[in-house]
């Protein structure tokens, strides 16, 4: 026995794609944790063997990432950026 959520990772499916192949099949099975019996799975593993598997939704993100950003050249910003003071006050001189 397993859940219907882990049926669907096992077969890399989406969980809503599951729940509504047992609802086809007259599986009773409505929800993510819900537990499927042998004779159910087995239907299931019937049902979903003739179809393709869905595209891993890793693949589709891959194809979304922007290209690297290019490099800026160090003095290209350098003249906004204010430079900080290295003078140390005498007062704070004294009491170290």
């Amino acid at each position: 026995m397993m859940s219907v959520e882990e049926y669907a990772l096992d077969i890399n499916r989406d969980i809503s794609v599951v729940l509504k192949k047992c609802k086809e099949l007259g599986i009773d099975a409505k929800e993510n944790d819900d537990l499927l019996d042998d004779e159910g799975i087995t239907m299931l593993d019937n049902a979903f063997a003739n179809e393709p598997e869905e595209e891993v939704i890793e693949d589709e993100i891959e194809d979304e990432i922007p290209e690297e950003p290019t490099e800026i050249e160090e003095d290209e910003f350098s003249d906004e950026i204010p430079e900080e003071s290295t003078e140390i006050d005498e007062d704070e001189e004294e009491e170290e």
